[in-house]
């Protein structure tokens, strides 16, 4: 019996009218009344779980509306705040609940008219992107991150040798990683990668820079194409070379041999050997 109500009245006379209810609350008003229920009966100060039911804010302020399960669906809160990390003018973490996604809902003074999300639930039926089995080891967290709904993610690893930080597109297909450990930075894709800029770009390395290509390998500007180096420069093919201007072409060098193993060929409609 969790509330009962006595009349008396010159026609029924004496009567007694009882409520029969399970230890949660019966209605909002009271799962947010932390002051006058103990906390064994499943009361948290004030905490209830809800169920995003509406995320189109007419406002556009990236709130939700809520409906408490346990309450019928008949019953939804009013727009609900967000509390986000790093939140501000023009800033924060953008991470807007999903409808039917489970919430952690808590009401300012108690008022039910004025919710706001603390934090999204798993749960048995919305499980982590990730076991605990898998993320977990040598006694601490290995991997923490974010992953979207399609499958975008942005891992971290702290597991010992094999640190990295990486965006990642579904089934890692495309991803860039930085590791610290091999001082590494690496661009990954089974697909095509561009990189436009309007400026200059510039490929610059301490060391050695290598180009390779699986395929063909084109080099164009519509400008002049420059090409210096400070010691050898040697251009060989395993097949037909051609080099062709479209005007003069100057070949210099305070040394210069042309040899064929074959036969070789000067051919012009003036040659002048000097």
């Amino acid at each position: 019996v969790t509330a009962s109500t006595h009349r008396m009245s010159a026609q029924e006379g004496y009567t007694t009218s009882f409520v029969v209810g399970g230890r949660r609350s019966m209605t909002l008003a009271e799962a947010v009344d932390s002051g006058s229920k103990p906390r064994e009966l499943g009361y948290g100060g004030g905490v209830v779980v809800g169920l995003v039911t509406d995320n189109n804010d007419p406002e556009d302020l990236c709130r939700v509306k809520v409906e408490f399960p346990w309450l019928g669906d008949s019953v939804e809160s009013d727009w609900a705040r967000i509390a986000a990390p790093g939140s501000g003018s023009g800033r924060g973490m953008l991470w807007l609940p999903e409808v039917g996604d489970e919430v952690l809902v808590a009401f300012e003074h108690g008022d039910i008219h004025r919710p706001y999300v603390l934090g999204g639930l798993w749960n048995s039926k919305d499980k982590p992107p990730a076991k605990n089995s898998q993320i977990t080891g040598a006694g601490g967290v290995n991997f923490r991150g974010i992953e979207s709904r399609e499958g975008l993610k942005l891992l971290i690893s702290d597991k010992s040798g094999e640190r990295y930080i990486g965006i990642m597109g579904p089934g890692d297909d495309s991803r860039v990683v930085v590791r610290p450990d091999d001082e590494l930075l690496q661009i990954l894709s089974n697909g095509d990668i561009t990189i436009t800029g309007p400026g200059k770009i510039t490929l610059d390395g301490g060391g050695d820079v290598e180009i390779k290509s699986g395929g063909n390998l084109k080099i164009e500007a519509t400008g002049d194409i420059e090409i210096s180096a400070g010691g050898s420069l040697d251009i060989k093919s395993a097949a037909a070379t051609s080099v062709e201007a479209g005007r003069d072409m100057d070949i210099s060098g305070i040394q210069v041999t042309i040899e064929a193993s074959a036969i070789a060929n000067l051919k012009g409609s003036i040659v002048n050997i000097n």
